[in-house]
């Protein structure tokens, strides 16, 4: 989204400027709403000309987006391969946040993650014997152990075994949440 808002930047401010949505691909089913709520805000347009486009400064988000308390990414896996061309990120924290789904727990660590979220998450322990299907619970689990995870839906009525393998590497000392690395799929 940021390079999108990046390469669209005189676009946006000047559609946020006359009050009128571009001619952006993909946007029809929503075009309606959208001409309703969307007015002319010069002033607002002026402000975002000042701070300018999203990589041209640390910290840009929370500037456009002062209430701003959560953003959520993935820098693991295949998306790892673009963090060595970041130069900073426009999301720059103020102070480090409470771990969330796929937050970790240090910025530079791609590798690990904490699972905190308000859907059930379980797990399954690779090491027994799995005859029994006995799901454990975030506090159950042990460092250095490999496990799959159990996804239950909000409503409680499905449960989805995901085919991924994580390794407990440690706990995280601010909530004791175990703090996951991503081994490889299941077999």
């Amino acid at each position: 989204m940021v390079h999108r808002i990046e390469e669209e930047w005189s676009t946006l401010i000047s559609s946020i400027r006359n009050g009128t949505i571009p001619d952006f691909e993909q946007i029809d089913h929503v075009r309606a709403y959208l001409e309703l709520n969307m007015h002319a805000d010069p002033q607002r347009a002026d402000e975002l000309q000042r701070i300018g486009p999203p990589l041209s400064s640390a910290g840009w988000a929370q500037r456009v987006w002062p209430n701003l308390k959560l953003f959520t990414s993935i820098c693991s896996g295949t998306f790892a391969a673009a963090l060595p061309q970041v130069k900073y990120s426009p999301f720059k924290a103020k102070q480090p946040a409470s771990p969330r789904l796929g937050e970790k727990p240090q910025p530079q660590d791609t590798e690990t993650f904490v699972v905190a979220t308000d859907e059930l998450i379980e797990f399954l322990d690779l090491t027994e014997e799995q005859t029994r299907g006995e799901v454990l619970q975030a506090w159950d689990l042990q460092s250095g152990k490999f496990y799959q995870p159990v996804s239950t839906t909000q409503d409680g009525l499905w449960r989805y075994l995901i085919d991924d393998v994580i390794q407990v590497v440690g706990f995280d000392p601010r909530n004791g949440l175990p703090v996951f690395r991503y081994s490889r799929r299941k077999k």
